[in-house]
């Protein structure tokens, strides 16, 4: 497994993680509209970056991630694993998918 592949399995298992969250936040209203809709949208289309980017490297070496992009995803994976275990706020939730999903974007 490439240095990137593992990366983005990480990033995809915490994408995974706050979609469960804000799944189980929906209230099947109007209301969804404003914040969780459009954040579930985010995440799956992120979901579906990462899995293409995963699929994509069957190269034998892959520069691995820099030490801030490691960093970054690390932090940005204990801030919403902490936002999930803390039963946090719908805006909460996105403030912290939006985070992830801003960390080391897979580049077109």
């Amino acid at each position: 497994m490439a240095g990137f592949t593992s990366l983005y399995q990480n990033k995809l298992d915490a994408v995974h993680d706050l979609t469960l969250a804000l799944l189980a936040r929906r209230t099947m209203t109007a209301d969804d509209d404003v914040v969780i809709n459009p954040t579930l949208t985010a995440l799956d289309n992120e979901a579906e970056a990462l899995d293409a980017a995963i699929d994509a490297d069957n190269t034998p070496v892959l520069q691995g991630p820099t030490p801030a992009d490691a960093t970054a995803l690390q932090n940005a994976i204990h801030a919403a694993e902490d936002v999930i275990a803390q039963n946090g706020s719908v805006n909460a939730l996105a403030n912290a998918a939006a985070v992830l999903i801003g960390t080391v974007r897979k580049s077109a």
